[in-house]
């Protein structure tokens, strides 16, 4: 059983759309928070996470922490921490390091990539060895992918493809907004956007609902896979 889907999409970037360096603006399509949320899995209560959006000059950090604290994820000692450094380019996320560190006693695993825009390559470490691959206009990190749906988000996109770094390569993943919501959250009723991952997989299904007046932060996912249902839900969002 993985544990990835449970901050895939809070986790979780970043598009890149050409290899001159980036400058800086102030008006960035986001600006740096804070955001924790309750984990569920099939109905329980199994621990929390949180997000954070971090600004240090011309770069730019998003990290997660996800920690099991109940049930077999508390039993496992399940903890996983991403983080992506990158830095705006037209609008849009461009990166340029990630890490993936997943400890349970089931296993743990560990992903680095490391991105050379000036030579259109990706270099990426696993469990399995050392791949490079060919960067595209438009490349994305896979952990820190909530960033580029939020900043697409923001560009008024409601169906989009982003290309995502994997260990055999680019592969695409497609979005699309599905409509409007009102949910409950601890500090009152939010309008949001629902954003469908499609997949041509039945038996999988990623769903989130995002916060246009607060950064397309994600209030609300539900990843369903193989009759497993994980969910997170926002319980506190600070501006920063």
């Amino acid at each position: 059983m993985s544990w990835l889907p449970i901050t895939t999409l809070l986790l979780a970037s970043l598009l890149a759309t050409a290899v001159a360096t980036p400058v800086l603006a102030d008006n960035t399509p986001l600006a740096p928070y804070r955001a924790d949320y309750e984990v569920h899995r099939n109905g329980k209560a199994i621990g929390s996470s949180h997000t954070e959006l971090i600004r240090q000059g011309e770069t730019w950090t998003w990290r997660s922490q996800t920690a099991g604290e109940r049930g077999m994820a508390w039993m496992v000692g399940l903890k996983v921490e991403q983080s992506m450094d990158f830095q705006w380019q037209d609008d849009l996320p461009r990166p340029m390091r990630s890490t993936y560190e997943q400890q349970a006693t089931l296993g743990n695993r560990s992903v680095e990539v490391a991105y050379d825009w000036s030579a259109q390559r990706y270099h990426l470490k696993d469990r399995k060895g050392d791949h490079t691959h060919a960067l595209e206009t438009g490349a994305t990190d896979r952990y820190g992918s909530g960033v580029s749906v939020a900043a697409m988000l923001a560009r008024g996109e409601t169906d989009f493809t982003l290309k995502v770094a994997h260990a055999d390569g680019l592969r695409d993943w497609r979005f699309r907004v599905t409509g409007e919501e009102t949910l409950e959250s601890p500090g009152g009723p939010v309008r949001t956007l629902r954003v469908e991952r499609v997949r041509d997989d039945d038996d999988r299904s990623t769903v989130t609902w995002v916060d246009p007046a607060r950064n397309y932060v994600v209030v609300r996912m539900l990843q369903v896979e193989d009759g497993d249902r994980t969910e997170s839900r926002l319980r506190g969002y600070t501006a920063r």
